[in-house]
């Protein structure tokens, strides 16, 4: 919705393996004719993944089941959903993906030759065994062709108040002065 501020005639494209957000995403399409979902977690291939469902405003994918709140549900990668709809570039892609990011990107390789701008939200601690720590993600999407350029929504951990996530803004290396 927030994007949609500033680009109201680009085509939606949302990944969401929360099965808890399926009716507002339907009714979200609804109200939004240029934004289609598929319930699925992104990742490096297609097929099922483990799933932590606990959280309904978080969640998280791993390779190995969960103790507690484990689903197996299906896997996509974003390079095969922009293709089969067959989505027109330039792309900008949105994570929120709480340490899944790297096989999500691995699945993306395609996509992102045409994408001019990574939303990512970064961590200072390891949240998951895939999970790079923002300084990590800044040097990962360098070797890319990207560069972080603005940093929004700080939060921090209530019991030390040190730094725990923020949304990273990363630009294309060829961006207008950057």
């Amino acid at each position: 919705r927030n994007f949609m501020r500033y680009f109201p005639d680009c085509q939606y494209l949302l990944i969401e393996a929360q099965p808890a957000h399926t009716p507002r995403l339907k009714q979200f399409c609804r109200e939004h004719t240029n934004s289609r979902y598929i319930m699925a977690a992104a990742g490096e291939t297609s097929g099922q993944i483990y799933f932590d469902a606990s959280n309904p405003l978080g969640g998280q994918a791993s390779h190995t089941p969960f103790i507690a709140h484990n689903l197996v549900i299906p896997m996509t990668t974003v390079d095969d959903e922009v293709f089969s709809r067959q989505l027109p570039a330039p792309y900008l892609i949105k994570f929120d993906t709480h340490g899944f990011e790297v096989p999500i990107l691995k699945g993306a390789q395609q996509t992102l030759q045409a994408t001019e701008i990574i939303v990512m939200e970064c961590y200072n601690y390891r949240i998951a065994p895939e999970c790079l720590l923002f300084d990590e993600m800044c040097a990962y999407l360098r070797g890319l062709g990207f560069r972080c350029v603005d940093l929004a929504d700080p939060m921090f951990r209530p019991h030390d108040n040190t730094l725990w996530q923020m949304d990273l803004v990363f630009v294309r290396e060829s961006w207008p002065d950057s």
